[in-house]
């Protein structure tokens, strides 16, 4: 009994820190390279229940711009 009453405790434990460490990676925010006029720039889907787009600059596969160059309810570029 005391090592199933263990063993419920541990996956109960297990499941309330992985779910929302979990769902952070599910939930956030999508990043994509797009060209709009000659120009390179990340797009951020930044909202949650309705959609929202951000548009950065790029300055390499790893760095994007602090400031937002464009943002808008409908995406520059549909793919």
């Amino acid at each position: 009994k005391g090592a199933l009453l263990c063993l419920t405790i541990l996956i109960l434990l297990a499941v309330l820190w992985l779910g929302p460490v979990l769902m952070i990676f599910a939930f956030g925010d999508t990043e994509k390279v797009v060209a709009y006029q000659g120009q390179t720039l990340i797009e951020v889907d930044d909202g949650f229940m309705d959609p929202h787009w951000s548009y950065y600059v790029c300055h390499g596969p790893l760095v994007r711009g602090r400031e937002r160059v464009y943002e808008d309810y409908e995406p520059l570029v549909h793919s």
